[in-house]
């Protein structure tokens, strides 16, 4: 992977045309096993709210600025319990890059760290082999089969296995305001330094 800074933040309502732009049918359908057309600015908009409670992006800093790689969705989000976890990297020449898997441990250290839920779900096309391997080289176990599709999970108890406290529940309350209000606040995590 290129050297550089990986920026892991919330999404603001500015990142949508650029979302839009990349999470083509074309990947979303390679993702999901489903079509989805997205069609108007407003009805992505209105998709991206349905269907997740927090939203982030992935940058990746260059020598020309940053771009957006990737969005990271969590949904179900059951505090002290457990949550769902989508990640895509759009375009194919940025993945294996590393991109995903910093955005991705990243995201578990903090939540292991904070005990903010037990365990981290994601679903999965059976014939996503790319993802499938992508899971499980984080630690991540089927647990569940479906027709075409396999739930796997991975648990993310802290250290002294202490529920959550205040300040996770603070935390992730303040994500949700902030996904839902779009404020123009910045509440990311930055990796300094090259990501290897």
């Amino acid at each position: 992977m290129e050297a550089g800074r990986l920026i892991f933040r919330l999404y603001r309502l500015r990142d949508l045309p650029m979302l839009h732009s990349l999470l083509t049918p074309e990947i979303f359908l390679e993702a999901s096993g489903t079509e989805l057309h997205t069609g108007s600015l407003l009805f992505f908009y209105r998709w991206i709210r349905s269907r997740f409670q927090v939203v982030y992006v992935i940058e990746i800093e260059e020598n020309n600025g940053s771009r957006i790689v990737g969005f990271a969705g969590l949904y179900n989000i059951k505090i002290g319990k457990s949550l769902w976890l989508s990640l895509t990297i759009f375009a194919p020449e940025d993945r294996r890059r590393g991109y995903g898997t910093k955005a991705l441990e990243l995201v578990l250290d903090l939540l292991k760290r904070n005990g903010a839920v037990q365990t981290v779900y994601a679903e999965v096309l059976e014939t996503n082999i790319t993802s499938l391997c992508f899971l499980r080289k984080l630690g991540f176990e089927v647990s569940r089969r479906y027709e075409d599709s396999l739930v796997l999970e991975k648990g993310v108890l802290n250290i002294v296995g202490e529920p959550p406290s205040k300040k996770v529940e603070k935390f992730i309350s303040i994500s949700l305001i902030h996904s839902k209000w779009e404020a123009e606040v910045f509440h990311g995590w930055v990796i300094s330094g090259g990501v290897n």
